[in-house]
């Protein structure tokens, strides 16, 4: 399965992957060996360290032998979707990302069920989290759009609040530092924070 990252729905699944990554850290993953890769003289250990609010890399650890302590998995996914998933984990890699290049597409079904109302719940929270309320979303013909305190999306017509910046006719608003798959579009939303 591709997840177009274009549609309102791939955005909110971009943002689930940060729910589900979220879960897998409450559920114990941290320190937790989650694969064995076999070598000739011994094997590495993927292992998930902590680097604190949230934040999880995968590393991998070379040992002789194996211990036989069983492999780490999360209840709320499928053995087979997760011993799938993380034999692609790339090490050296967040934890995050590996979870939304390589277990999200694994979970076809499991993000189809999950109903509009939570996907638009997501993505409201991640929006405010990263700080959409009282910035400008779109502008256009000496309009500028954005979502004001009630989360509604409101029109600042004359561009009192937020300066009209020319010919710029795409969203200023952008979440900093994440993939470009968590970007909004300039749009107006079709679900989630409110229209007015």
């Amino acid at each position: 399965m591709v997840i177009d990252k274009t549609t309102g729905r791939g955005c909110a699944w971009s943002i689930a992957s940060k729910t589900i990554t979220k879960k897998l850290i409450a559920e114990g993953i941290v320190d937790k060996t989650i694969f064995i890769k076999a070598w000739k003289n011994g094997y590495d250990l993927l292992r998930v360290t902590d680097c604190g609010e949230n934040c999880a890399y995968l590393m991998s650890q070379r040992t002789k032998e194996l211990t036989g302590q069983p492999l780490w998995a999360p209840s709320f996914i499928a053995p087979e979707i997760w011993g799938k998933a993380v034999s692609r984990f790339q090490n050296y890699g967040k934890l995050g990302r590996n979870v939304e290049m390589y277990l999200l597409p694994e979970m076809s079904e499991y993000l189809r069920s999950i109903p509009d109302i939570e996907l638009i719940s997501m993505t409201r929270e991640f929006l405010i989290k990263h700080g959409v309320v009282n910035k400008p979303i779109r502008q256009h013909a000496g309009k500028t759009y954005y979502f004001n305190e009630s989360e509604v999306y409101s029109l600042d017509e004359q561009s009192q609040m937020f300066p009209y910046e020319g010919r710029m006719k795409f969203n200023t608003f952008q979440v900093r530092g994440k993939p470009a798959s968590t970007e909004m579009s300039g749009s107006k939303p079709r679900h989630g924070l409110k229209s007015g």
